[in-house]
């Protein structure tokens, strides 16, 4: 009775482990300051591709207003992904903000699911 119980168990550990086909892919989110600092421009850099935040819509069709980066940061969390770690660079006037997002994906189409550009 032990070794059916421990096999099994074995078996499901074991399919799990192998469902688990996943990449974790990274995207920076570069805010840039404007001169008044009430509001930040925030680009998406992914795949060596930058789309402006703005240019983006939601889900609705509704175009995104994006000011700061925690609303950016809200908006990509809402399609899966997770921050990593931030930085930020000084100098000229100027402080540009880099928040590094991450995200598991199984197959390279869902790496822009959900960011939909404004045409």
């Amino acid at each position: 009775m032990k070794k059916i119980l421990l096999t099994t168990l074995l078996l499901i550990i074991a399919l799990t482990m192998f469902g688990q086909d996943t990449n974790k892919v990274y995207c920076d989110l570069k805010g840039v300051d404007n001169v008044s600092a009430k509001s930040v421009s925030v680009e998406i850099i992914l795949d060596g591709e930058k789309l402006e935040m703005n240019e983006l819509t939601n889900q609705n069709g509704e175009r995104l207003r994006v000011t700061q980066m925690v609303e950016a940061m809200n908006f990509m969390s809402k399609l899966g992904w997770k921050l990593e770690t931030t930085y930020a660079i000084f100098g000229n006037g100027r402080t540009v903000h880099h928040w590094i997002i991450s995200k598991e994906i199984k197959n390279s189409n869902e790496v822009k699911e959900g960011l939909i550009i404004r045409k």
